[in-house]
């Protein structure tokens, strides 16, 4: 048997295999270097980049982090193009591999992708930057970090959050530190005997003796209100921005010693218990039966009659009664003749009988007039 060419074909294939591997371990090799430099290199690029942007006067800090971010990602997608260069694939092929995948990409990541958007917004019209104690939607802290996708915020607490950029830029974005001053409010609270003119008096030197508030506006201080038992006080004040939680809890404490000194009270809500006292029901008796239902048809009756004159009240008044009209009077009768009415006289005179004592010729109906009387002698004894 003849292996002389079995062992040429042999020789080739190790040759081959030994070439093709060689070549591919030193293309494996040559990615694995390229992407270790290359994402060194991005992240050395991108935090130098940062530190000058933040340390040059005209750059915003803001802005810095966002220019060091985009060189950070354009370094990585070179860095990926290259390593996949080393593998024989071709450029062209890649770029439209790069597109499909993109589309593929921005359609799923719609959410990512406007994180995106709200981070380039944010950085270009900067409603905060680094540093700046805000309030993102409900979301208190100062700002550390801010990027394509999100932004840092550390409580006072020392905790992290994490905000998206869409949902901060499509929320109500309150920045404490935007302005250099801020107005402290305050309310005291009074006894309501005190005396009103002293408590002012003691709340607005408290105020104006320490350093930190501002003259200019000055220090107000007025009664709020009459509450159910104090009498309020407001007080506001102009303080620097970074003393403003520092002066808040200051002039609390004052004010407080204050008051004692000054023998000014400070209320605090009181309730009065009303206690009563305990009693067993009893059965209503016959008597209280009856009185109870007299007393409710009293009360049925004054009712009605209260109705009544009601109604009474709310009726028109009837109209006048019309005054009656004078009677008639007797008609006299005519005088008869003066022949007929002595003959009449003497007929009547004729036939009427004479009273005792009364002249004849006198006129029935008159009588004598009676002369003085006369004193009778009294009779003798002889």
């Amino acid at each position: 048997m003849d292996t002389t060419g079995m062992n040429v074909d042999f020789d080739q294939v190790v040759d081959w295999l030994a070439v093709t591997g060689m070549a591919a371990i030193t293309s494996m090799l040559m990615a694995a270097v390229i992407l270790i430099v290359g994402l060194y290199a991005a992240g050395f690029i991108s935090k130098r980049v940062r530190a000058w942007g933040i340390a040059h006067p005209r750059i915003d800090s803001t802005l810095a982090i966002f220019f060091a971010s985009i060189v950070k990602y354009l370094i990585i997608i070179v860095v990926v193009i290259a390593v996949l260069t080393r593998f024989g694939v071709e450029t062209t092929s890649l770029v439209a591999a790069l597109g499909a995948m993109t589309l593929a990409v921005g359609l799923a990541l719609q959410g990512t992708l406007a994180n995106v958007a709200a981070g380039v917004m944010i950085v270009f019209f900067r409603p905060y930057k680094i540093g700046d104690f805000v309030d993102i939607s409900g979301t208190l802290g100062t700002v550390k970090d801010i990027n394509l996708f999100l932004t840092e915020l550390s409580t006072p607490d020392n905790k992290q959050i994490i905000v998206p950029n869409g949902r901060s830029w499509g929320n109500v974005i309150t920045n404490f530190s935007s302005y250099p001053t801020r107005r402290v409010d305050f309310t005291f609270s009074v006894d309501y005997d005190t005396d009103l003119e002293l408590a002012r008096e003691v709340i607005r030197q408290v105020l104006q003796a320490d350093a930190r508030v501002h003259t200019d506006p000055a220090v107000f201080v007025e009664l709020s209100k009459f509450a159910d038992s104090s009498i309020d006080f407001v007080a506001r004040a102009w303080v620097n921005a970074p003393d403003f939680w520092p002066v808040f809890w200051d002039i609390n404490r004052r004010i407080k010693l204050a008051f004692d000194a000054a023998g000014i009270s400070i209320p605090f809500p009181h309730r009065v218990m009303v206690e009563k006292a305990d009693i067993a029901p009893s059965k209503p008796s016959a008597a209280n039966s009856k009185a109870v239902a007299a007393t409710a048809a009293k009360a049925v009756n004054a009712a009605a009659a209260l109705t009544q004159v009601a109604v009474e009240d709310a009726l028109p008044a009837p109209a006048p009664a019309p005054e009656p009209t004078p009677a008639k009077t007797a008609r006299k009768p005519r005088a008869a003749s003066a022949a007929k009415t002595g003959a009449a006289a003497k007929t009547s005179a004729a036939k009427a009988p004479s009273p005792k004592g009364r002249s004849a010729g006198a006129p029935a109906g008159t009588r004598k007039p009676a002369g003085p009387k006369r004193t009778r002698k009294p009779k003798s004894d002889t």
